[in-house]
């Protein structure tokens, strides 16, 4: 590929095809003519057919319990066989392979970016119970993170919140947001919803990743309670669920419902077909509860909800609702404590009189990001 810098943006919790490795960052690079990218990650059932991006599924999601344990050996090997010269790092895990990398080839030219997807010390730290080895895994990451800044040419921050939980970085930061890139598919087309569930209305969709701290059980309590006025509502929930426990649990709850139709897995869906079952739906649900792994986060479903113009219940908290109510694309409440009677009549309400902000669309980051990462390798864009 000529003399292009070489590329690796890698990851052990994202598959090779996630969203933000390959649609933003890594085609926004490719695009560039500047880089020859490489993306590694979980196998993906439906690779993309990119002749210019290469995909390394290194991991699977059935058994990564235990080779995550291996990951960072796994990308090393792989980081020593395709030799890059620039590495964006998504995992911790990734960091020490970076890491390795580069004191093993004792080359200065060789660069790291650290992609901050999430708080991930935060994160264990409060949403586990808080043992002994969850506490020592914590100090673990927050070490790594310290450490790597030695190797770091630039840290990109997905969650501006990051900038006050992430107070350590010493190297340069930019704020990069899960911002809406359009589907690659621009026709949508008809998503595979069952015939019985075509007729209902209005539709609610809960989609992207399930989990408890995301809302999912006050979303089946809400809609069971908005059906009292809408005897034909349908909830349609699609995506990932985190954990196999409530996975189970949910398979056996929306199991035969005729107002539930659930597209799980433990794995996740293309991002394709998540955006087409929205597309369909009548209104979005932001259910996350503002605990403190996520209460500076900002949900991206709500760029992908404003993008396609679609209305979404909101949990009431200050820093997702000040976002939204310039545009008058949300009926805010608090899904622990709400009157289905009173929302009902707000489902009426003219959305989007406002029209969109332009922030939420991925091309107005993406040069930023370019400038950021040319500037990182010596290129004077």
């Amino acid at each position: 590929m000529g003399n292009k810098i070489k590329t690796v943006i890698a990851s052990v919790l994202k598959p090779v095809d996630d969203t933000r490795m390959y649609e933003k960052i890594g085609l926004s690079l490719q695009q560039t003519n500047r880089y020859e990218v490489n993306i590694i990650g979980f196998n993906s059932k439906n690779l993309p057919l990119s002749s210019e991006i290469v995909f390394h599924p290194l991991f699977s999601f059935s058994n990564m319990s235990w080779r995550r344990l291996f990951a960072p050996l796994s990308i090393l090997i792989h980081l020593l066989k395709i030799a890059p010269t620039l590495i964006i790092a998504t995992t911790f895990e990734v960091l020490v392979a970076a890491m390795a990398y580069k004191i093993i080839c004792f080359d200065k030219d060789i660069k790291l970016v650290y992609d901050v997807r999430e708080n991930y010390a935060l994160n264990l730290l409060t949403n586990k119970k808080n043992t002994f080895l969850i506490r020592l895994l914590a100090f673990g990451i927050r070490c790594i993170e310290k450490t790597s800044q030695s190797y770091i040419s630039l840290n990109i921050l997905a969650e501006k919140g990051y900038t006050k939980e992430i107070s350590f970085f010493s190297k340069p930061s930019i704020v990069i947001p899960n911002a809406y890139k359009p589907c690659l598919e621009l026709e949508f087309g008809a998503p595979d919803l069952p015939e019985k569930f075509r007729h209902k209305a209005p539709k609610l969709v809960f989609n992207g990743t399930i989990s408890e701290i995301y809302g999912i059980r006050q979303t089946l309590n809400f809609a069971n309670a908005l059906s009292k006025h809408y005897p034909d509502l349908l909830l349609i929930i699609i995506g990932h669920v985190t954990d196999t426990n409530l996975l189970n649990h949910l398979l056996i709850e929306t199991e035969a419902k005729e107002n539930i139709y659930a597209r799980i897995n433990n794995t996740p869906l293309p991002h394709q077909e998540i955006l087409k079952m929205v597309s369909i739906a009548d209104y979005g649900i932001v259910a996350h509860q503002p605990v403190e792994s996520i209460r500076n986060c900002f949900p991206t479903r709500i760029f992908e909800y404003m993008a396609l113009q679609k209305p979404f219940f909101l949990q009431d908290h200050a820093y997702w609702t000040n976002f939204c109510d310039p545009w008058k694309c949300a009926i805010k409440l608090d899904f622990n404590d709400f009157s289905s009677a009173g929302i009902a009549p707000r489902m009426r309400s003219s959305f989007y009189t406002h029209g969109t902000p332009k922030d939420i669309f991925w091309e107005n980051y993406e040069s930023l990001l370019i400038k950021s990462i040319d500037k990182v390798v010596g290129i004077n864009s």
